[in-house]
């Protein structure tokens, strides 16, 4: 496995880690560093764009606090709210993570480090990748870990998979 650990960052503290660095004290600061971005265009860009190296993703999306599973709207991609084409391209990013040689800590920051990125957490941790414990959505005071319910569907439908765990939907199209 060449994914180690997932954690959520804010685009204020991706941003702050791209510009400065992790701290000496950091788990990530000697580990290399893959990154998954998602940018909102009310945000403006993903601090992403100012990495020189290392591999990187940044996914559009227009979700303005949508957190509830909609097949359809995420379907038809117009405008770009989380869609099963962005999904496919977190989940292929993040395989070819897996079969690298190199051993990655994936960082993924959205708006808040929450709930898109919250997601994107889940769908690791789920799949066996541990999150670090300093994960940013983790330092919420929420009764449960918080996550964006469609784009972590729509990561497990990108992945083929039968069924998406804990619910009634499928590959098939049925919600």
């Amino acid at each position: 496995m060449s994914i180690w650990s997932v954690s959520t960052f804010s685009m204020e503290e991706a941003t702050c880690a791209l510009r400065d660095g992790f701290s000496a004290g950091h788990p990530y600061a000697r580990s290399p560093r893959a990154w998954v971005g998602f940018e909102v265009s009310c945000d403006g860009p993903s601090p992403l764009r100012m990495l020189k190296d290392g591999p990187s993703l940044i996914v559009a999306v227009h979700d303005s606090g949508h957190d509830c599973f909609d097949y359809d709207r995420a379907m038809a991609n117009n405008p770009p709210w989380p869609s099963l084409s962005g999904a496919k391209d977190i989940e292929s990013f993040v395989s070819g993570l897996l079969e690298s040689d190199e051993r990655y800590a994936l960082c993924v920051h959205c708006h808040a480090g929450i709930w898109r990125s919250g997601a994107v957490a889940q769908w690791m941790v789920d799949s066996g990748i541990p999150e670090d414990a300093g994960s940013r959505r983790r330092q919420t005071k929420a009764p449960s870990l918080p996550f964006n319910r469609t784009i972590y569907e729509l990561l497990w439908l990108a992945g083929d998979v039968e069924q998406v765990p804990g619910t009634n939907s499928s590959t098939s199209g049925q919600p």
